[in-house]
């Protein structure tokens, strides 16, 4: 498939779960079936982020990536913040039912976006057996290295995973020294 079709595939089953979640009564005898349903919506949640970088790593300029990786974070974290906060909204105002359906449209209607990109079929060359040594090959590498160890288990604490989106940003003037320097 390609990575628009992996993208629809993704958004789509996310905005079908949603509404199943605002639909679904919040019952003790409910919990298997909505334990699933956020199951499904988080792996759909997946199909929707990694397409997108591999339409980015694959359409966009060498010289562009940072940019467009800072703009597709930006839309990340402010989708998130503008998103909750009208589904918080819609549901204290109306119901939760009326919350998830229209977040649930948004998301269908953020869609559109996609077909102003090229889409990309990522073909590789390598078997499975040779991808999967390539990726143990390259963990290995990360965990005998101190800073790249250190960083894993920084974003792996409890209090790192939620932290290290506020440290990003203070980092950056230093991250982009030392990437001028390494030129």
């Amino acid at each position: 498939m390609t990575a628009r079709r992996w993208y629809l595939l993704g958004l789509g089953t996310s905005a079908a779960t949603l509404v199943i979640l605002a639909l679904l009564p919040l019952h003790q005898n409910a919990v298997p079936f909505l334990m699933t349903v956020v199951f499904i919506s988080q792996v759909a949640g997946t199909l929707i982020v990694l397409p997108v970088g591999g339409l980015m790593a694959h359409t966009v300029a060498e010289s562009a990536k940072g940019r467009a990786a800072g703009w597709y974070q930006a839309g990340n974290l402010g989708g998130n913040g503008i998103g909750g906060g009208v589904g918080v909204w819609l549901a204290s105002h109306f119901s939760k039912e009326i919350a998830g359906s229209g977040l649930a449209l948004a998301m269908l209607a953020s869609a559109a976006a996609i077909y102003f990109a090229c889409d990309v079929r990522i073909v590789s060359t390598e078997t499975l057996g040779e991808r999967m040594r390539i990726l143990w090959r390259d963990i290995l590498s990360m965990v005998r290295s101190a800073i790249p160890l250190f960083t894993i288990v920084l974003v792996c604490s409890p209090i790192g995973a939620g932290a290290m989106n506020n440290l990003w940003s203070a980092v950056a003037p230093d991250w982009k020294r030392h990437q001028i320097r390494l030129r």
